[in-house]
């Protein structure tokens, strides 16, 4: 058996106890921080989504009669950059097939070069659509590096006048 002096256990429980209020105290000040902090990122992030709604607004609604022409500046874009007569196949406005001649494939049979090109063809189309009544610039990332010598002479032009309307920034 143990004897234990009940003065000393009292003490020993009161000791313990504050001990225990400090953690208590810090934890929960460690807590309100981590949560204070999650609420300014989410804070942040609402922030942006109302920038971009608010940018969005500013642009016309997209009807079908813009899908169409969308879609056949793609075609356009993709012919003169791949020098062929292709005919492109919508699924709204993804490509979703490819015909040339009597041959028909999908965008994922492309060849890299061909798929840089029509890459490239989309994103431009897209730019034309949304930008056509709003002001605003056009980034790149290295749209021309998977184009033969062929595509990139005829994407290089097509850029250049696409650049006169609409600034356009290149990163490699």
């Amino acid at each position: 058996t143990q004897i234990v002096n009940p003065v000393l256990h009292s003490r020993l429980k009161e000791e313990d106890s504050k001990a225990n209020r400090g953690l208590l105290h810090q934890d929960l000040a460690e807590e309100a921080e981590n949560a204070k902090n999650q609420f300014d990122h989410i804070l942040d992030e609402g922030k942006s989504y109302k920038r971009i709604k608010e940018t969005l607004s500013g642009i016309a609604p997209i009807d079908n009669t813009s899908l169409d022409t969308f879609n056949d500046r793609v075609s356009e874009l993709f012919s003169t950059i791949s020098s062929s007569d292709s005919l492109l196949g919508f699924l709204d406005t993804i490509p979703s097939h490819i015909t040339r001649g009597t041959i028909t494939i999908s965008p994922e049979r492309l060849s890299q070069g061909a798929r840089g090109a029509l890459a490239l063809a989309v994103r431009l189309a897209l730019a034309e659509l949304y930008l056509q009544s709003a002001s605003g610039f056009v980034m790149l990332d290295d749209p021309l590096v998977h184009l033969d010598k062929e595509r990139l002479g005829e994407a290089i032009s097509i850029l250049k006048l696409f650049s006169k309307r609409f600034p356009v920034i290149f990163f490699t």
